[in-house]
């Protein structure tokens, strides 16, 4: 005391009381860590499996559920962070199918134009005894001077529905007009069971605006 030794304790302690004591020590806390675990986690566990996981994985089984089809997001309304979440989510999948049904709009406006335009340009140029097809960059028909099928929208014809694919020769020049773009590709080919001279020109600079225009005219005609 204040720098002055007054007195000695000699204190003598088991090394095995020592262990016993510090074992029966370490068994409490661990009871005790565990039954506070249990007590505290187990509330725990099920408020984040219910407010939490579960409405995450409903969210996300109805995120996958949409398509290019359906936009409509099937999830309950929520009033915390998860239900604003999923309005976000709502919203964006609103804006989306009006961009894609306005584009989708705007290409019918556009290939519906494009019709009238080769309707009333080769309505003009070519003869009503010869057979003229127009087809897009997938080679869906565009326009054709004959009637293509009965009750069938020539919008939703493929070109090989029109043309055989048997007439190898039809196709091969087809075929030598892909290759020679800007260019007339001349030759003879049955369609419609007579045989035809051919005038095939595929014109565009893009994918998106590739034509391809097929001209029949009776082999017995003059050439214009």
């Amino acid at each position: 005391m204040r720098g002055e030794i007054i007195g000695i304790i000699n204190l003598l302690v088991s090394r095995a009381g020592a262990e016993v004591l510090i074992g029966s020590a370490m068994r409490k806390y661990v009871f005790g860590a565990l039954g506070v675990l249990f007590l505290l986690g187990l509330p725990l566990y099920f408020f984040l499996h219910h407010y939490v996981l579960a409405p995450v994985d409903m969210l996300r089984e109805s995120v996958e559920g949409i398509s290019l089809k359906n936009f409509e997001l099937r999830f309950p309304e929520r009033s915390d962070e998860i239900g604003d979440l999923a309005g976000a989510v709502t919203r964006l999948m609103g804006k989306m199918k009006a961009e894609i049904e306005g584009i989708s709009n705007r290409d019918r406006t556009y290939k519906d134009a494009e019709q009238r335009w080769w309707r009333s340009l080769l309505g003009m140029t070519v003869p009503s005894s010869n057979y003229v097809i127009v087809v897009d960059e997938n080679n869906n028909i565009l326009y054709a001077n004959f009637e293509l099928a009965p009750g069938v929208d020539s919008k939703n014809i493929h070109l090989l529905d029109v043309v055989d694919s048997q007439q190898q020769t039809l196709l091969r020049l087809v075929g030598q007009a892909f290759e020679q773009p800007d260019k007339v590709v001349e030759g003879e080919a049955v369609f419609k069971n007579k045989n035809h001279n051919v005038r095939i020109l595929h014109v565009g600079q893009t994918a998106e605006t590739n034509r391809t225009l097929i001209l029949f005219y009776p082999k017995q005609s003059i050439e214009m």
